[in-house]
């Protein structure tokens, strides 16, 4: 699981999506390789390239930089592919 190698579910506060997250048992990563011009830029890119990889049944979206973890709703999914940060 991701969880093992990350740690990243430990920054997640409630319980049940906890619990989910550490039951993964695989992962979609996109990295920045190069910059493409500015690192908003080259987040919105990755964000779209998640958008349109990540399968339909993606339950998080954890980002590694910071630790944040989102539940991979439709919502989400939608801001991503038109290029806009996640609140």
């Amino acid at each position: 699981p991701y969880a093992r190698v990350s740690g990243f579910d430990r920054t997640i506060s409630d319980e049940a999506q906890r619990r989910i997250a550490r039951a993964q048992r695989c992962w979609l990563s996109v990295d920045l390789i190069r910059t493409i011009a500015t690192e908003k830029e080259a987040r919105n890119f990755i964000g779209r390239a998640i958008a349109k990889l990540a399968p339909p049944e993606s339950v998080f979206l954890v980002d590694a930089d910071t630790g944040r973890t989102v539940p991979f709703t439709a919502a989400v999914r939608a801001r991503l592919a038109a290029g806009q940060p996640i609140e």
